[in-house]
């Protein structure tokens, strides 16, 4: 799951750049700091490459999945790489969840 949700997230990056001047963007590395003192995004940037990753994973991956707003997300978005195993974490509960049911 890592490597599809990798790219998703870096066609979200990809996405994102092409919004913003090139001092502010994001390079596709699992090592790219999202927030903290070394991050290159503000908080409208933070907020537009959350909703780009959502309709990359919708559109890559066919499955959706909401990133904000949950309780267990705590250093989810330090980097891309933590990023993305939390992305990837939240589908395999997802997918868990669906075959419990």
């Amino acid at each position: 799951m890592d490597a599809r949700v990798s790219s998703a997230v870096f066609r979200a990056i990809d996405d994102l750049n092409q919004m913003l001047p090139q001092e502010h963007w994001l390079a596709k590395s699992h090592e790219t700091p999202i927030l903290g003192p070394t991050a290159v995004l503000d908080s409208m940037g933070f907020v537009n490459l959350i909703a780009a990753v959502e309709e990359s994973v919708a559109a890559e991956l066919g499955l959706t999945v909401s990133l904000l707003g949950r309780e267990e997300r705590r250093g989810a978005f330090k980097t891309v790489g933590t990023l993305v195993t939390y992305i990837s974490e939240v589908l395999t509960a997802k997918a868990a969840a669906i075959h419990i049911d």
